[in-house]
C-alpha cells in the first residue's frame, strides 16, 4: 500500500467518525444506525496521520516549508472545527446565554511568543521567513475566544493539527539534543519551550488527553526502522487510550485496522503531484466547515 492510499483511508476514516459525531446520539441523534459503528472506524485515522508525520518528517525535502503547511492548515481549520464540535455548539440555545463574547487571554499571548522566537532561533537561525507567521498566527490563534450570535467561533479545543506540529516540535527537539553543538543555556531555551508547548497547546488540543497524541507519535519515531513493532504500538497505544482511559474496547480494536494499514505500507507515494498534496491539505478544513455550518443550521431550527 502506497502512502497516498493510505492517507487517503485515513481521511475516509476520519470523515465517516465526525459524522457519526455531529449526526449520531453524541450531536444531534439523526442517524438511523448506532452512530458508534462510525466513531470506531474513525479510531484508524489519528494513528495513520501520526505514522504519516514521522514518515513525512524524515522523507521531505524542505522541512521549513512542511511546518509552514501544517500551520496554514491548522490555522484555517480552527474556526470550522470550532463549529462543528465546540461542545456548547452541540447544544440548544437556553435563555439567558449571551449572543456575543469575546475573550483575550494573555498568558496565551506569552507562550505565542515564547513558541515563535524559539522558531524564530533555532530553526529559522534568526532569519525572517514566510513560515515564521505561519508558526506565529497558529501560535497566537488559541488567545482568543469569540462567540458571535450564540455560536462558538474561537475557543480553547484545538485540531488535531496542533497535536501533529507539536509531534514535529518533538522530533526537532530530539534531533537537536543529539547534536552537542549546543551551549547549555540553549538545550535549555529548547528544552523548555517545548515543555510550555506540550502544557498549553498539546493539552487543549485534539488527542491531548495525557498527550496521548504525542505520545503515538514519539512511538513510531522511535521505532522507525521496525513496521512489526510500529504496529504492534499502535495496538498497544489503543489499548492504553481507549480501553484504560475511556473503557471503550470497540474503539481498542478498531485501532488494529490502523496497525494493519501500516504493516501494509510499502515505500512507494502513489499517486504524486502538488494536487495529491493539496487534497491532503484542504480536505481537513473543508470538511470541517461543512460539518460546521450544518451543526450551526441544526442549532438555529
Amino acid at each position: 500500500m502506497s502512502s497516498f492510499a493510505l492517507k487517503l483511508a485515513a481521511l475516509l476514516a476520519m470523515a465517516l467518525d465526525h459524522v457519526g459525531y455531529i449526526f449520531g446520539w453524541e450531536g444531534w441523534n439523526l442517524l438511523p444506525f448506532d452512530s458508534a459503528i462510525l466513531r470506531a472506524i474513525g479510531r484508524l485515522s489519528f494513528p495513520v496521520f501520526a505514522w504519516g508525520i514521522v514518515n513525512g518528517w524524515q522523507h521531505t525535502r524542505d522541512r521549513e516549508q512542511y511546518a509552514r503547511n501544517l500551520s496554514l492548515c491548522a490555522i484555517l481549520s480552527q474556526i470550522p472545527f470550532t463549529l462543528a464540535f465546540y461542545p456548547p455548539n452541540l447544544m440548544d440555545i437556553f435563555p439567558g446565554d449571551a449572543p456575543n463574547h469575546r475573550i483575550f487571554r494573555p498568558w496565551i499571548i506569552l507562550v505565542a511568543l515564547f513558541c515563535t522566537v524559539t522558531y524564530w532561533y533555532f530553526p529559522l537561525r534568526r532569519q525572517i521567513k514566510p513560515s515564521l507567521f505561519a508558526i506565529g498566527g497558529a501560535c497566537l490563534l488559541p488567545a482568543v475566544f469569540v462567540k458571535w450570535n450564540h455560536v462558538w467561533v474561537l475557543a480553547d479545543s484545538l485540531n488535531v493539527l496542533y497535536t501533529l506540529l507539536l509531534g514535529v516540535f518533538a522530533l526537532y527537539v530530539i534531533e537537536q539534543l543529539r547534536s552537542s553543538s549546543r551551549r547549555w543555556w540553549e538545550t535549555l531555551w529548547l528544552i523548555s519551550a517545548f515543555v510550555v508547548a506540550a502544557a498549553f497547546y498539546g493539552t487543549m488540543a485534539d488527542y491531548g488527553t495525557y498527550l496521548m497524541g504525542l505520545v503515538l507519535i514519539l512511538l513510531l519515531y522511535a521505532l522507525r526502522k521496525w513496521p512489526l513493532a510500529q504496529s504492534a504500538a499502535v495496538f498497544a497505544w489503543g489499548c492504553a487510550l481507549y480501553c484504560v482511559l475511556f473503557h471503550n474496547w470497540r474503539n481498542a480494536l478498531a485501532t488494529l485496522l490502523a496497525s494493519a494499514l501500516i504493516l501494509a505500507y510499502r515505500p512507494r507515494r502513489g499517486i504524486r503531484g502538488k494536487s495529491a498534496k493539496g487534497l491532503f491539505y484542504a480536505f481537513y478544513p473543508a470538511h470541517l466547515l461543512v460539518l460546521g455550518l450544518c451543526n450551526v443550521m441544526l442549532r438555529a431550527v
